[in-house]
């Protein structure tokens, strides 16, 4: 049971990172597109 939830908790940390990551770029991006503005 421990290891099912602990499982659960690792995939959910790593489509966490993934959004994060894909947030960041996102962000990184619109930065440098408002500093050349």
């Amino acid at each position: 049971m421990e290891i099912l939830q602990n499982h659960r908790f690792l995939i959910s940390l790593k489509a966490k990172n993934e959004m994060v990551s894909e947030y960041e770029n996102d962000r990184s991006k619109r930065g440098s597109y408002g500093k050349q503005l």
